[in-house]
């Protein structure tokens, strides 16, 4: 109820609860580089696995890591590849 009320007084129509909270503070802490096994404690999940179900990384952040993590950047001038 105060969710509700607090949602409300800034002029939030959106239907949101607590529980819905939770995967997407658990997402924004992935997205900004948070180490998994600690989102993982901060929820109190007692498997990484819950945690990965948990989190929805946008596909942007995704392809982001992706290029950031391909070891062929190293191979080529400027690591672009």
């Amino acid at each position: 109820m105060r969710l509700r009320r607090y949602l409300r007084a800034i002029g939030l129509q959106k239907r949101l609860t607590p529980h819905g909270l939770r995967p997407a503070c658990a997402t924004n802490l992935l997205e900004r580089q948070a180490d998994l096994r600690r989102i993982q404690e901060l929820l109190g999940h007692a498997s990484v696995a819950s945690t990965q179900i948990c989190t929805h990384p946008s596909i942007g952040h995704l392809k982001e890591t992706q290029q950031r993590c391909n070891p062929k950047r190293a191979w080529y001038p400027g690591g672009k590849g």
